[in-house]
């Protein structure tokens, strides 16, 4: 097991992708479809790339990548 798949963050994160990939979004937003599923997708790298790095701050700076593609998560499945 890698180091970030013991992040109880990293798993939620891969649970919600496929959270989100199974949402139905209303007909005819498939703009918001294609950035729900790239923000989504985000988080689960994002937090894996920091979870492998060995620095603070560089840690720090893709965990932040990852909440702010989690907040814009929030914000499409606001708009659905």
């Amino acid at each position: 097991m890698l180091d970030f798949e013991r992040l109880d963050v990293y798993r939620v994160a891969v649970e919600f992708h496929a959270l989100a990939a199974s949402l139905r979004l209303p007909p005819g937003r498939r703009e918001l479809r294609d950035q729900l599923d790239r923000a989504a997708l985000s988080i689960v790298l994002n937090t894996a790339e920091g979870g492998g790095r060995t620095g603070a701050a560089d840690k720090a700076r893709f965990y932040a990548m990852a909440r702010g593609s989690a907040m814009e998560c929030a914000a499409i499945v606001n708009l659905a």
